[in-house]
């Protein structure tokens, strides 16, 4: 609606999200909004700024993209992201300590 309706194009939309995004984060810190509205406003700024930058990407230059095609942006975002959550995931120790079983027979 941004980048087509109000004309900002897909950048321009890109960053207005961002900065509304890090709003939330700055209230909270700074204002001490509340940190469940905090989470909740910037949880739903991440749809349309990954939409703004996914259509920046993808969209034709006449509509203010880069024109690289919606399905080849798909792809290596989806690429990337399964990429991303194999590094994080795979090999990794838990984080918490394990307790102690010795302690426990007793």
């Amino acid at each position: 609606m941004t980048a087509t309706t109000l004309r900002l194009g897909y950048l321009p939309s890109g960053i207005l999200f961002i900065v509304l995004f890090l709003l939330a984060g700055l209230g909270y810190v700074l204002l001490r909004v509340n940190a469940v509205l905090s989470f909740w406003f910037a949880y739903v700024m991440t749809r349309p700024l990954g939409a703004s930058f996914a259509d920046w990407f993808g969209k034709p230059k006449s509509m203010t993209g880069l024109g690289y095609g919606d399905g080849l942006v798909a792809g290596v975002f989806t690429v990337l992201i399964v990429l991303f959550v194999t590094y994080l995931s795979a090999g990794r120790r838990s984080r918490v300590p394990r307790k102690n079983h010795k302690a426990m027979r007793r």
